[in-house]
């Protein structure tokens, strides 16, 4: 097992920006809406707020009443996080509408025991989505409404200097953390948090908490993308990765402790149509999640990169000169999660497997890499080891996957 501590202290505060939505979910017995709107068993898109509300109106007469649930990527990775039992700060930051919904998902919230400061809109409604399961698949459908008008206007208020005063002490290591959603027209509120509350890079020097066991940084030049070419051990009849022992220490700023970003890609399509701030988020990241295809489309938009190891490489150079570990998470489904991490000068890959799930036991996969990012972060924060925080991050979200929304019922 990987005898890797990912922090010399604990993290208490978890502060999140994403776009909020009210999901509306429905487990289909038949397949006629599905016809009906020309979607597909499992797909993922943004639609009109009207198509939605027609789709959840038909849903409704069609099959049952939806389960309603608080839903968006950082809000699922952070009620995750409090039903799994982090019992310190939680803090979402999003925009809503002054609606019902916008209501309704404050309640939900709250429900949670999640702290959030919302950006109240007048003029838009509450993002909603509607997730429509058939069997292990799900066809997700979402309108953000008021989430896509997140502003910079919500730092100016009394309540946000409140909790970030709470949430964000000067004297300890907060983990900030921006969803991949939250990156279209916010660019702007993007560069003030990264400004204002991260980029407090300074520069360490080596100390013989990094090095290997024999006192030594250890300099990889070649790292196979064959899972059957990585170091391993047996374990009675499980396979498991070897790395040397490596503990990662946040550099401290003279004015305080630096605080720890963390990001989720989300989607393909968001890395490529939106690359400029996708690349301001990776570059400024400590953590970084997303499946294949979003690291895929990472390496396709830095130019000479040809695969993932090229730019996971890419990025860890670019942070060289300032000794800055990075952390590279990679899951692809039921195959193994792969994990880089270190810097140009101590560079390494490990995959874990991922426990076999029966397809009978799935219900709902909405939220199942939002989870797996909270089950990752629950360890991660509490200084534990990388293959504990990753196989936390697999049972967590083995769980969620049996229950309809993101949630552990």
């Amino acid at each position: 097992m990987a005898n890797f501590e990912q922090q010399s202290t604990c993290i208490r505060h978890f502060i999140s920006f994403g776009n909020p939505l009210l999901d509306h979910s429905f487990r289909l017995d038949n397949e006629i809406i599905l016809l009906k709107y020309g979607l597909k068993r499992e797909m993922q898109d943004e639609m009109s707020t009207e198509t939605i509300k027609n789709i959840i109106k038909d849903a409704h007469e069609m099959y049952h009443e939806p389960d309603l649930n608080a839903g968006g990527s950082a809000l699922n990775t952070c009620k995750i996080l409090r039903q799994i039992g982090h019992k310190e700060g939680l803090l979402f930051c999003g925009a809503i509408g002054d609606d019902d919904n916008g209501k309704i998902i404050t309640e939900l919230i709250n429900e949670c025991r999640v702290s959030s400061c919302m950006d109240i809109k007048t003029d838009y409604a509450t993002g909603v989505c509607v997730c429509l399961i058939t069997g292990d698949k799900r066809s997700l459908h979402a309108s953000i409404g008021a989430a896509g008008h997140f502003s910079l206007g919500l730092f100016e208020t009394d309540d946000w200097k409140t909790k970030i005063e709470e949430y964000n002490k000067s004297d300890e290591v907060s983990l900030f953390y921006i969803e991949g959603y939250f990156i279209p027209g916010r660019e702007d509120v993007i560069k003030f948090i990264l400004n204002k509350y991260i980029n407090r890079h300074v520069a360490q020097e080596e100390s013989p908490e990094n090095a290997t066991d024999d006192g030594k940084l250890e300099k990889i030049e070649e790292i196979s993308e064959n899972p059957e070419e990585t170091p391993k051990v047996a374990n009675g009849d499980h396979v498991e990765e070897v790395p040397k022992p490596v503990k990662i220490n946040p550099p401290s700023s003279p004015t305080g402790v630096r605080n720890l970003f963390a990001t989720n890609l989300n989607a393909a399509y968001i890395v490529k149509e939106f690359s400029d701030t996708v690349k301001l988020l990776v570059e400024s990241a400590d953590l970084i999640f997303g499946n294949r295809e979003e690291f895929e489309a990472l390496a396709s938009i830095y130019e000479g990169c040809q695969t993932i190891q090229d730019v996971v490489q890419h990025l860890m150079r670019k942070e060289s000169e300032l000794d800055r570990l990075k952390i590279f998470v990679i899951t692809d489904g039921s195959d193994p999660v792969a994990v880089y991490y270190g810097t140009d000068n101590d560079f390494r890959w490990h995959r874990y497997r991922v426990p076999f799930m029966p397809s009978e036991k799935v219900v709902d996969t909405t939220g199942a890499g939002d989870s797996f990012i909270a089950g990752f972060l629950y360890k991660f924060m509490s200084r534990g080891l990388l293959a504990d925080c990753v196989a936390n991050g697999c049972e967590v979200a083995g769980q969620v996957v049996q229950n309809i929304g993101c949630n552990l019922r």
